[in-house]
């Protein structure tokens, strides 16, 4: 079972903190820059941007794609190039795909600040309650909403923790607008024979705004994942 808890900004802990680190499968790109990707040449693979991106330029004898919630699903079984374009025509970047016999990819693709404003009138346009539950569910549906950067992979960013219970957290996606990011956290029960127990109020810290546990127990070299409303600073 799944349980939302709001915090109230009373509510404070001194056992997390995070910390950041860079991940290959993660790039942050100026406007009009060209980057290349390996793709697999028989798998899905995946693009997800922090726009609505258009497709031009491609020949699609070699590339079948489709679009979708800011994403580009595809596949491709020989080097293709196409340019990105938002809404208003505008070139935002130029992509090469590179097949080879590996497993599905996936990439998310950053341009800082294109859409502060937008994430600004996603955080303003509705009622507080209502914005975290949102962003909650925009995370555990990994759909992020409007304005909102994709900024996490797996090892993108490290979390180091007081002990709890001999468990290792780190964060394996992060959503970021300009006061508040969504944060998945895989929670990792190292031990071998002891199942361990966790709860929402152990994950408190000063600026976490809400939590949801997958389950409150875990066994044995077995995970769960958490989800958190991070706030730059006190409301």
């Amino acid at each position: 079972m799944i349980l939302l808890l709001l915090i109230n900004p009373i509510v404070q802990a001194k056992n997390l903190q995070l910390n950041f680190k860079n991940e290959s499968d993660v790039f942050t790109v100026s406007n009009g820059d060209s980057i290349s990707l390996e793709s697999s040449d028989t798998y899905l693979n995946t693009i997800t941007f922090n726009f609505d991106p258009i497709i031009v330029s491609l020949d699609t004898n070699y590339f079948k794609y489709n679009t979708k919630n800011k994403s580009v699903f595809f596949i491709n079984n020989k080097r293709s190039s196409f340019a990105v374009v938002n809404s208003n025509g505008n070139i935002i970047i130029n992509i090469t795909t590179i097949p080879k016999n590996i497993p599905g990819k996936t990439y998310f693709i950053n341009i800082p600040n294109l859409n502060i404003q937008e994430a600004i009138n996603t955080e303003k346009a509705s009622e507080y309650p209502k914005f975290i539950i949102n962003l909650i569910d925009s995370i555990y549906k990994q759909n992020p909403l409007p304005g909102y950067s994709v900024i996490e992979q797996p090892d993108k960013y490290k979390i180091q923790i007081a002990p709890i219970k001999n468990l290792f957290m780190i964060p394996v996606l992060i959503y970021q607008g300009v006061r508040f990011s969504a944060i998945k956290i895989q929670i990792n029960n190292l031990d071998s024979i002891k199942t361990k127990e966790i709860y929402e109020h152990e994950i408190y810290s000063k600026n976490i705004r809400a939590v949801v546990l997958t389950n409150n127990t875990i066994e044995p070299n077995s995970e769960i994942f958490a989800y958190i409303i991070y706030c730059k600073e006190e409301e």
